[in-house]
């Protein structure tokens, strides 16, 4: 069994002792609103036992005074306090008080400490007898006139309030049972549940209804229902890319002819209500518009046709969340990825490959919210292809080494792209992360994958550093060393180009030397031949010469 110690006086701590049924009241207090308090904490809602409450009081002495004084105190409560007329003052006189604390004095002197035989159940008995004794005596009192409870020695004699306290008296002793307390406090039940209450008592009534109703069949006149909810005006979600205007059209067609038909039963029902041949309304038989418009609901067989295929033509599945799921996924994977769009909403890949072509088609005509739609995809295909670059970067970056855990050179700028890091943190980061993507390993769980590889590895036994990082900040690290990486490739590249250019250069200067050279060569050429036809000319005007110096001869 368990114990619990608690004072009286212990009030506004929100105790519930619903779990106990017993309560023992060894220290009575001046206040019996204290100790019903006390004895209430048991009677919480939760209670299934029937709570026994003991009251200790030792006989003849004070304690006797002071229970008897609270026995006044509820049964002015109980008469009085409620129209308002208990008298304020409420303190114990000084003979009063010395006259209480002298009651039984003598007998407790005169007890034999030492007997120690004695039984508890006459103990018990003996104290409910008593306490029944004081009840009686209280209640005899106050059959008598409120006149013999008093605080301090003054007497109320009003007999307009003696008649109101017996009268409350005996209706009190008229519908409760007899108590061993002065006091009954009533039984403590839950009030009822007035919704629930409401809610049965209208689950009643419709039940009586369609009773009613069942058995009145066919001799009541006939009362049109209400509009079919296929019939009423239902404009199709946008994502879901009905026509909705020519299906409003011929839906306006379908409810003017539901109208005129059920005006036709109620006309047709009244008239024939007297009739014992028609039982029920298929047994009217009657034409509307024509035999093929009523077949089809108000509809021709051309306009049914175009109603099928223009309910077909949408996406009557497709929910606000699979909308926003296929949003997200072309965010993720991009929108040409449509196997990994089709995991994220949760449908067949003919599905998404149909709805996205249609989603893309129509989406900047019928779709509200196209603008931010679209460039919430453009901004994550750009971190896709963003993260796409950096993994080819990284795959350029270890092909032409053998050994890159060991041989990887990363150009860093001072030391504070490097601190806290090491060079073979950061090779093992970019190396494990490419084996992870390379062997397909889902986006998310890729630094999952190489953090959990860093604490299996021995080179990171000792490394504080590194084994207390996370997938985030791994993830993060890489984003810097790839940027390192861009870097040098990008100087390299300049590089190259400076070198390439140079190369040109080198190369436009020796043929333009080879072509000094040609040029000077064919100069010296023709300076020869030139002489060469000058001396021939001399030649022959000198022998044009001699031949006419011989001639004169």
């Amino acid at each position: 069994r368990f114990l619990f110690f608690l004072s009286t006086r212990a009030g506004g701590l929100g105790l519930n002792l619903q779990a106990a049924d017993q309560v023992v009241i060894f220290d009575s207090d001046w206040n019996p609103q204290a100790d019903i308090q006390a004895m209430n904490r048991a009677h919480r809602i939760g209670q299934t036992k029937n709570v026994t409450v003991y009251r200790l009081l030792q006989e003849g002495t004070v304690e006797e005074k002071v229970v008897e004084r609270a026995f006044k105190k509820l049964a002015l409560d109980a008469l009085v306090m409620q129209q308002g007329k208990l008298m304020a003052k409420d303190e114990l006189s000084r003979s009063d008080m010395l006259q209480m604390v002298r009651f039984g004095a003598d007998r407790v002197m005169r007890a034999d400490p030492t007997n120690q035989n004695f039984d508890i159940e006459k103990v018990i008995a003996a104290g409910r007898q008593k306490t029944r004794e004081l009840t009686n005596s209280f209640q005899g009192g106050a059959g008598g006139g409120l006149s013999n409870f008093s605080f301090d020695g003054t007497e109320i004699t009003s007999k307009l309030e003696e008649l109101r306290a017996k009268e409350k008296l005996e209706k009190l002793k008229a519908t409760k049972p007899p108590t061993p307390f002065f006091l009954d406090l009533g039984r403590r039940e839950r009030r009822p549940n007035k919704a629930v209450s409401s809610i049965l008592a209208e689950m009643r009534r419709e039940t009586e209804r369609k009773r009613e109703l069942k058995e009145n069949r066919g001799k009541k006149p006939y009362q049109i229902p209400k509009l079919p909810k296929t019939l009423q005006p239902n404009n199709f979600p946008d994502w879901q890319f009905y026509n909705n205007a020519a299906i409003e059209k011929l839906a306006s067609k379908k409810r003017s002819w539901w109208t005129k038909q059920q005006k036709k039963i109620k006309e047709l029902w009244d008239k024939k209500l007297k009739d014992p041949k028609v039982k029920s309304i298929s047994d009217l038989k009657f034409i509307i518009t024509s035999i093929e418009v009523d077949k089809n609901e108000g509809l021709t067989n051309v306009q049914q046709k175009e109603w099928e295929q223009l309910c077909a033509g949408g996406f009557s599945t497709w929910t606000k969340r699979d909308l926003f799921a296929f949003r997200t996924g072309c965010e993720k994977f991009g929108r040409w990825n449509l196997v990994s769009i089709a995991k994220e909403v949760g449908k067949s890949v003919e599905d998404v490959s149909t709805y996205s072509a249609v989603f893309w088609e129509k989406g900047p005509k019928k779709l509200s919210h196209w603008t931010n739609t679209k460039k919430a995809i453009e901004k994550g295909e750009a971190v896709i292809k963003k993260r796409q670059a950096e993994w080819k970067l990284v795959s350029d970056t270890l092909a032409g080494l053998q050994s890159p855990l060991e041989n990887m050179r990363i150009e860093y700028i001072g030391d504070k792209e490097k601190y806290p890091w090491s060079v073979h943190s950061d090779r093992f980061i970019l190396c494990e992360g490419h084996r992870s993507f390379t062997e397909g390993c889902a986006s998310e769980k890729i630094w999952a994958d190489v953090l959990h590889s860093a604490l299996n590895s021995s080179k990171f036994k000792y490394d504080i550093w590194m084994r207390t990082q996370t997938p985030d900040t791994l993830e993060v690290r890489f984003h810097q060393l790839c940027r390192i990486l861009q870097r040098a490739q990008t100087k390299r590249r300049e590089a190259a180009k400076k070198e390439a250019a140079e190369a040109q250069k080198r190369e436009a200067r020796l043929q333009l030397e080879k072509l000094h050279e040609s040029l000077k060569s064919d100069d010296l050429k023709a300076d020869a031949a030139v002489e060469t036809e000058k001396r021939g000319a001399r030649e022959m005007l000198e022998k044009v010469k001699t031949e006419i110096k011989r001639e004169k001869i």
